[in-house]
C-alpha cells in the first residue's frame, strides 16, 4: 500500500501496555509500519533516534514531517508534506472536568463546558483539550502560554496564526484523537493497525473522526 499524493496519513493503533516508554517504543513501531507504507523505511538506529534528529531526517530524504502523540489505550502516527500537530487523550480516571476548563481555557469555552450534563463533560474537554494541543504542536508554540491561540467559538473555530489552517478530530475506543494542519483542506488517509493489517477508517466501527476549517486571526 503506497501513497504519492500530499494527503496526511493517521495511523491509530489500540495499545494496553504499561507507562509511556513502552507506548513511545510502540508509537515508533507504528511510524515504521507507517513509512513502510509509502515504501519507505528508516533503520533500526534511526528510528530510536532523539525526536528532532528523527524530524531532521524525514524532513531531508523524503519531505516528510512525522507525528506521534500517545496515551493509555492509544498510539498514533501521521505523516504528511505540510506542517502540523497531532494529540491524543483518554478519559483515565475520573476528574473535575469543568475544574480544568475553567484553569485552562477561555471564558466561554468553560461556560459552554458547564451548560453540558456533567456526562458529557468528559468527551466535550478532552475533543476541545486534543485540538488546542495539536494546534500548540503546529505552531510551535507552549501549552503554557498558547493554548487559547485556537478557541472554540460555537459552531466554529478560529487559530491565532497567520496562513491557512484545517483541522480533523475524530475518536478511537473512546479516545479524542485531533490533527491541526497548514494549507488547504486536504482530508487525512486515517488507518487503524490491528497487528496484521491497516484498516481504513470507513471500515472501523469504533473510529470516525470530521475534517473542517480554522478561521484566521
Amino acid at each position: 500500500m503506497q501513497h504519492s499524493d500530499k494527503s496526511l496519513q493517521l495511523w491509530l493503533q489500540p495499545f494496553t501496555g504499561n507507562g509511556r516508554s513502552a507506548q513511545s517504543r510502540a508509537a515508533r513501531q507504528l511510524l515504521q509500519r507507517a513509512l513502510e507504507a509509502r515504501g519507505l523505511a528508516l533503520p533500526e538506529s534511526e528510528l530510536g533516534a532523539g525526536w528532532a534528529r528523527l524530524e531532521e531526517e524525514l524532513l531531508q530524504c523524503w519531505n516528510l514531517y512525522p507525528g506521534i502523540s500517545h496515551c493509555p489505550g492509544l498510539v498514533a502516527v501521521a505523516l504528511g508534506q505540510v506542517p502540523f500537530g497531532l494529540d491524543c487523550e483518554s478519559p483515565g480516571r475520573a476528574r473535575d472536568w469543568l475544574a480544568l476548563a475553567r484553569h485552562a481555557f477561555s471564558e466561554a469555552e468553560a461556560t459552554s463546558l458547564a451548560g453540558l450534563p456533567a456526562a458529557e463533560r468528559a468527551a466535550a474537554f478532552l475533543a476541545l483539550w486534543t485540538l488546542k494541543e495539536a494546534a500548540i504542536k503546529a505552531t510551535g508554540g507552549s501549552v503554557f502560554g498558547d493554548l487559547n491561540r485556537l478557541r472554540q467559538m460555537g459552531e466554529t473555530y478560529s487559530l491565532q496564526e497567520a496562513g491557512q489552517w484545517w483541522a480533523w478530530r475524530g475518536t478511537c475506543n473512546g479516545t479524542a484523537v485531533a490533527l491541526v494542519a497548514a494549507g488547504e483542506i486536504l482530508p487525512p488517509r486515517v488507518f487503524l493497525w490491528d497487528g496484521t493489517a491497516a484498516l481504513p477508517l470507513d471500515s472501523v466501527a469504533d473510529l470516525s473522526g470530521a475534517v473542517f476549517p480554522l478561521r484566521g486571526p
